[in-house]
């Protein structure tokens, strides 16, 4: 087993993705599944928590703050739709 001095140096030399991660959710998602998260997004009556968890239950890794800042437009305006 790798001490964890090595661990991090292994992790260190991995290539950044600086994309947010809910980019990245919609673009592993079919035409039809990210048309309707991206509807979700923009409800205002579908809470964050609530698409969070649903995210989290299909096994994806995203912030509650993540989600929260798409809707605020921290990133939404930039995601091509």
């Amino acid at each position: 087993m790798a001490s964890l001095r090595e661990e991090v140096a292994a992790e260190q030399q991995r290539p950044m993705n600086n994309q947010p991660a809910l980019f990245a959710i919609l673009d592993s998602l079919s035409a039809e599944e990210r048309k309707d998260l991206l509807d979700v997004l923009d409800d205002r009556t579908v809470s964050a928590p609530a698409i969070h968890r649903v995210l989290t239950k299909r096994g994806y890794k995203v912030g509650l703050t993540s989600i929260k800042a798409f809707r605020t437009g921290g990133n939404s305006n930039v995601y091509p739709r």
